[in-house]
């Protein structure tokens, strides 16, 4: 996979073969990041079930400041620790599971949070929940989650004052922008 635009444009990420990991597409990386263009600059971002690391390492490579990662398996884990091996930007890497690893920010936010969990767990009513309670999400920030068209989140963030501002389908995946 590689890079689709900004300063690591064209540069390779490698990836694992794997029923486990799913990268997210370059259509949707590239969509994705249109749409946050004018908020991605000097952002502090977050990478949940980061796998590869491509997601967060596109948002390095347009201009996010700090990029955090969180990957829980550890093949996956040293896969993304060696694709961070040829980058310089400012990152913080964390081996765990993202629920246990967003319970202990204290004091942390960020401008954007991807969370792109495997399809159907409906993990994401847990983290929306966490990043509400906690207060993760700087004021004017976004909640960028990549799931199934089979899940519905409405009612959760509702709950929580958060709002889907726009909604993309490709396929089978939904990209949801909420704030």
């Amino acid at each position: 996979m590689r890079i689709t635009a900004g300063k690591y444009k064209n540069k390779q990420i490698k990836t694992i073969e794997s029923k486990l990991i799913r990268p997210t597409l370059s259509k949707i990386r590239e969509s994705i990041f249109n749409v946050l263009q004018k908020n991605i600059q000097d952002s502090c971002f977050l990478d949940l079930f980061a796998g590869s690391g491509i997601v967060g390492i596109e948002a390095a490579s347009r201009g996010a400041k700090e990029v955090f990662f969180v990957e829980k398996n550890l093949s996956h884990f040293k896969l993304l620790k060696n694709n961070l091996k040829t980058f310089d930007f400012e990152y913080k890497i964390f081996l765990g599971d993202s629920i246990n690893i967003l319970e202990h920010f204290n004091e942390k936010s960020f401008d954007i949070i991807f969370s792109d969990p495997p399809y159907k767990s409906f993990l994401n009513k847990k983290i929306i929940e966490i990043i509400s309670r906690k207060q993760l999400l700087k004021d004017n920030g976004f909640i960028i989650i990549e799931c199934s068209k089979e899940e519905n989140y409405a009612t959760d963030l509702s709950k929580y004052n958060f709002q889907i501002i726009k909604e993309k389908k490709y396929g089978d995946t939904n990209i949801l922008y909420i704030k």
